[in-house]
């Protein structure tokens, strides 16, 4: 349950983050998602106890030292 299980960036432009469902939240534009725990429903080969997601808005991400989002913003 304390392993990343996905990574997201959301990309929909059309959902939006209010809370009421995990699936538009994680997929709402100007987003970024980590889901903690069982990721086999996802193809994966982790197995746990449960699945948690946490869902953050407008981030800056980078990789190797290169911004991939800022602010929200896809910049590469």
């Amino acid at each position: 349950m304390y392993k990343a299980g996905e990574l997201g960036i959301g990309l929909n432009r059309i959902s939006r983050t209010r809370g009421v469902s995990y699936i538009e939240d994680e997929s709402a534009f100007h987003t970024f998602h980590i889901g903690l725990g069982r990721n086999r429903g996802l193809g994966g080969k982790q197995d746990a106890a449960g699945h948690f997601d946490i869902v953050t808005d407008n981030p800056t991400i980078t990789a190797d030292g290169k911004p991939i989002m800022k602010d929200g913003e896809i910049v590469c």
